[in-house]
This record gives C-alpha cells, structure tokens and sequence, in this order.
C-alpha cells in the first residue's frame, strides 16, 4: 500500500467517526470494489439534513425519541481487502452511523490477518432524557449519557490455538434530581416535607479478560479470567430554589450529599465441548467469581428553626461493605441413537455467599446509630431431560420433565448501642417439577405446525409472586408459497400462588397474524401483522401496622390489567428505472382497564370494596413513515424521508406529544 493511499484511509476512518444515522436509513450498500495497490477498495457515504417539527410534552419526547436537526453524515463504509495474502492486512473494516451531538451513535472497527491477528473494536453512544412527573410530580430526573466500549484482541484466529486479550468500558456520566423525605421532624424540618437536591452522577465500569481457546483430541476448550472494577461517584447539592410541581419541599441553609460506591468482581470460566458432531456428545461449562463491593453515604443538611431563630444541623452517614462468593456449572449430554431419536440432558448447580454489614450514625437534635450484620447462602439444583422422536418425517414429538431444588440460608443481626439482637440461620428449601410436551408437524409442503404444554408446581415459593401452580401452552403455524406467505401465533402463561394472607395470581397471553405478498416481477413486497397481548396480575395487600375493623379491612386486592393491541405494515416497491418507494405505519395501543374489571377481579375471592387499587396505563402510540429513493447516477443515490411520531398516556391526567421528523440526503458509493 502506497503512502498516500494509507493516508486516505486513515482521513476516511476518521470521518466516519463522526457520522450519524438518519431516522429511517437507506440502505445503501458499498461502492464497487476497486484496486489500490495490493488492495481492494470499496466505500459509501450517505449525508444530508434532517428537520425536526415537535409538539407537546417536551420531556416525553426527549426520554422517547429524543432527535434533533441539523446537517449530518448518516452513516458510512469502508472496505480494504488484501489481494491473495499480498497486503500487511487480509481485511480491514470501518461502519458508522451516528455522530456527536446525536442521541444515538455506533461505531465499529474490525482488523484481520488470517491466522495471525484480528483486531475488533466496537464503540456505541446514548444520551438518554427522563423527567417524567406522571410517577414522580417532577421530583426525578435524569439527563444522562452512557458509553460502552468494547475490544477484542484475537491471536491465531482460525488455528487450533487461539489466545484473546480483551477490554471493554462502560461509562455513565450527566445531571440528574431526586428527592428524599424528612424521616423526623424536628427543629426546623418538616416531616411532611421533603428534600430535593442535584446529582453530578458518575459512574464507570473497566472490565479486563484475557484467555485461551484450542481444539485438542476432538475436544474445543475454553479458559477464561475477567476482572470487573466497578466506580460510582455521585455528589449532590441543594435544588429547592428550582422549579417544580409540588409545594412541600424542605426550605435549607445549607445540603451537602455524596454517595461513592466501589468494587470488584473476578470472573473464572472453563468450558468443554465436543469439537464435532458424534452420536454422543457433551458440553461442560464452570464459572466461579467473587468480589466485594463498599459504599457510603455522607449527608450534611442545615435548616433554619423560626421557632428559636437557629440552624438545626443534622449529619448523617451510612456506611456498608459486602463480600459474594459465586459458583456455578452446568454438563449437558447429547445422545443421538438413531436418526428418528434425540436425548438430552442437563445437569447444573448454582451456590451463592453473601456476607455484608451495614453502620448507620445520624447525629442532630436526636442522635440514632445502629450496625446490621446479614449471611445470605443460595444454593440451586436443577436436572431438564428431554427425548425428541421423529416417527415419519412429517411428524416431530418431544417430551421433558424438569426438576429443581432451591435452599436458602440465612442470618442476621442488630445493634442500637448496647441493645443488641439477632435472628439465628433459617434455612428454607423449595422444589420445582415441571413436565413438557410438544409436537412438530409438517402435513404439505411449505406448511410448520407446531404446539407445546409445559405444566409445574413448587412446593414451597420463596416470594408472594414465584411461580407456583403454572401452565404455559403454544400453538403455532407457518404457510409459504411462491408469493404468499402467512403465519399465526397463540400463547398464553399462568400462574397461581394461593397463600394465606398474599394470594397471587399473573394470566398473560398473546396471539397475532402475519402475512407478506411478495411480487419479484413486479419489484413490489407488501408485509403486515397484527396482535393483541394481554396481561393481568392481582395481589392481595396486607396492612402490618393497621389489622383494620370489619367496616376498614387489613387486606385488599390489587390488581393491574392491560390489553395491547399491535399492528404492523410495510410496502416496499422497488421499480426499474432505479426508484424505491417504501412505507410503513405502526400502530401500538394500550386500552388498559375497562367496564366489568372490578367484577371480575371480585370473582378471585378478594372483595375491592374499600380497599380496592386496580391500576393500568392507556395509552397510544402510531408511527407512519416514508421513504423515497432515486438513483440519479451509477453512484449516487437521493433520498427523502419523513416519519411521524404520536404518543398519548392517561395515568395522572393526559400527556404526550407529537413530532415530524424528514431528512434528505445523498448516498455516494466509490
């Protein structure tokens, strides 16, 4: 490769760092292939200017779609292939879309000798915007942007031997608000109040690994070592002089908060498997980790008391360290007696440590302190055997049984000063059987059938909400044609969990249709779908500090319902004389709650009389789109797009917005 050539490449590598993706791409594809020495070169652009029209609720917008306008590079290729070997590079590989300033951005770059070296870089960018009052009054917000890198070193690709040095990054860095409530009134502070402060959050993620694959005796081994270091650092001040929706919020001379939180975690994995397919076959995967994490929390609040004309100062700090030990492993066997019969199996087991211990001091009017010290131990079984028979070739059937085994182990203890006390080790097991069943069937050609059961009980669920009486059950069927394709889908789960004091009950399910025309003659392709999910959960709500009166009951039933309605369409019609025409419009709505829930959540034994919370979330969101594409050159393509985005919710009141967003760009491949 020639100097100049190399600089050119070096010139183009950098500016598709700092490309962009359009709203709805255009696919242009690379560039014909040329020579540049003992290379072959091949590269495409595309740039141009998206507008941006919205309405609404501002901050719904951002935390949603969050584009803006301006002049961009959409995205952009370039492609070096060595000429048989003859180049210091086999491969050498540059994609983008996105650039700085834009919500969304991903970057990659892959290097390759064959058998020496291949070298992958992957860079990936998102600013992400939350102030959403219809949880949170506007207490709580987030402006945020999150950066994860990733790169590989593999050496000897492809050999027998391969060793892999690797390093990836995640950073999350912005402003943000919270608040918190004033536990104790006193002095000046106001129980019913609340503080409200401003958070520079920092946090960082390093994670290094390096290992080792080879092929040996038929077998593939894997040997890996990571190491996660894990920093958050996150200082907050007074924001009660900044606007907000609420009018309770602690007046205060003075707010100092930090919250630093540090730790480590190093991962061990060893895998084997067989290399190749034989009658039986195994794979085997250990890992161990371990690691600790600390933090601390600092707080330093001043309030002006009117009654004695003072400040009350009250200091808080929090501090807590836990160290886990982790193990886990799994062996699965493949045996293959004939070609009409599968058996697997799959042994795993699963151990969690965790011991930890937390100090708190406050020190103000009132002076409170206390140190918690807890031992968690988890340790898991489990065994899925599965038989699959085929007695024609038409006809597919399987069956499986699961079983698995939780133990949980625990103990902790409390000190206020020099009044102490402890639970000593609880220990409390629970068993999951589950058996399975499905069958596979093709009766013509181009027609798949297929339909499964699974069915299981626990014995004893360790939360209100585990599974413990559940059915899960699926059909599916699949048509093609030369043209014509279609498809459905129906799946529904369940779950009962009938304690005493917290019944529990979740029922979802789900069907949709497809189908596609697709017309080669013609250029023309036309998809769509349709389908409704829906899901309802109930609960029962137990009041510890208040066991009622017959007129005010302790318990209540809560309940949460939704109903999602899904629909897609697509057409793409690509013409002759180098035209493209695509759109598209997505329909996605929420109707929530309707007439007759309350009736019907009645019917599960729980009276909502008085004590009754049935909650969802309505809502609504469409989004058409169009894009048009006209070849005006061997290669350079001009493209104008255009999407629209519309979304409602009725939670607290209505809210929601509108946006058009189009662009128009030029796409150049060389």
């Amino acid at each position: 490769m020639t100097a100049p050539t190399a600089l050119a490449l070096l010139v183009a590598a950098a500016s598709l760092l700092a490309a962009q993706q359009p709203v709805t791409p255009s696919g242009a594809g690379s560039g014909e292939s040329r020579e540049a020495g003992n290379y072959l070169v091949s590269n495409s652009f595309e740039a141009g200017y998206r507008g941006r029209t919205a309405g609404g609720d501002a901050d719904l917008y951002r935390a949603a779609v969050n584009y803006g306008a301006g002049a961009r590079l959409f995205a952009g290729t370039v492609r070096v292939a060595g000429l048989e070997g003859r180049g210091a590079v086999d491969e050498f590989v540059v994609r983008t879309s996105g650039a700085p300033g834009e919500p969304y951005q991903s970057h990659s770059i892959r290097v390759e000798k064959d058998g020496v070296f291949r070298y992958e870089l992957r860079y990936r960018l998102h600013q992400y915007r939350n102030r959403l009052p219809a949880l949170w009054s506007g207490e709580r917000g987030l402006r945020t942007e999150r950066s994860d890198q990733a790169q590989l070193l593999t050496l000897r690709p492809g050999t027998r031997f391969e060793f892999q040095l690797g390093y990836d990054r995640n950073r999350r860095s912005g402003p943000a608000f919270g608040s918190e409530a004033v536990a104790d009134g006193f002095a000046g502070f106001d129980r019913q109040s609340f503080l409200r402060f401003l958070t520079d959050l920092r946090q960082r993620t390093d994670t290094y690994r390096g290992g080792l694959s080879a092929r040996v005796a038929g077998l593939a081994v894997t040997v890996m070592h990571a190491a996660d270091l894990y920093d958050e650092r996150a200082v907050s001040a007074d924001a009660a002089h900044l606007p907000t929706l609420a009018g309770n919020v602690q007046p205060v001379e003075a707010l100092v908060r930090s919250e630093p939180f540090r730790g480590r975690t190093p991962v061990t994995t060893l895998a084997l498997r067989t290399a190749k397919e034989r009658s039986v076959g195994f794979t085997a995967r250990l890992v161990h980790s371990g690691g600790y994490r600390n933090s601390r929390l600092l707080e330093n609040v001043t309030v002006a008391d009117p009654a004695s004309s003072a400040s009350t100062v009250r200091d808080t700090l929090v501090s807590g360290g836990g160290r886990r030990r982790q193990g886990s492993g799994e062996f699965t066997a493949v045996i293959l007696p004939s070609s009409r019969w599968t058996v697997t199996n799959t042994s795993a087991f699963h151990n969690t440590r965790i011991d930890g211990q937390v100090a708190f001091l406050e020190t103000g009017l009132y002076d409170n302190e206390f140190l918690a010290v807890e031992h968690l131990a988890v340790r898991r079984l489990s065994n899925a055997a599965e038989v699959t028979f085929r007695p024609v070739r038409q006809v597919g059937l399987f069956g499986a049984h699961r079983y698995s085994t939780r133990r949980v182990r625990s103990s902790e203890g409390l000190r206020f000063g020099d009044f102490g006390f402890g639970l000593d080790l609880a220990e409390v097991d629970n068993a999951v059987h589950a058996t399975a069943a499905g069958v596979r069937w093709m009766p013509l050609p181009g027609i798949r059938a297929s339909a499964d059961l699974e069915v299981g009980r626990a014995d004893r669920p360790l939360a209100p909400t585990a599974e413990r009486e559940f059915r899960n059950e699926s059909l599916r069927a699949r048509w093609r044609g030369r043209e014509w394709s279609a498809g459905s889908f129906w799946k529904r789960r369940s779950n009962d969990n009938p304690t005493e004091l917290l019944a529990f009950s979740s029922k979802s399910a789900a069907w949709g249709l497809s189908g596609s025309w697709l017309r080669p003659g013609w250029g023309l392709a036309i998809d769509a779908s349709y389908a409704l999910l829906s899901l309802d959960v109930a609960a029962g709500i137990l009041n510890l500090f208040d066991f009622g009166t017959p007129d005010q009951p302790d318990r209540g039933r809560s309940a949460y319902r939704s109903r999602i309605h899904n629909a897609q369409l697509g057409l793409q019609w690509n013409a002759r004389d180098g035209v493209t025409l695509a759109l598209a419009y997505s329909l996605t709505k929420d109707v929530g709650a309707g007439r007759g829930d309350i009736e019907a959540v009645e019917r599960d034994g729980f009276s909502l009389t008085d004590a009754a919370l049935l909650s969802s979330l309505p809502m609504s969101y469409h989004s058409p789109s169009g894009r048009l594409s006209v070849r005006v050159a061997k290669s350079v393509t001009w493209n104008l797009g255009w999407q629209h985005y519309a979304y409602a919710e009725r939670f607290r009141g209505r809210r929601g917005f509108r946006a058009h967003v189009g662009y128009s760009s030029l796409a150049l491949s060389f």
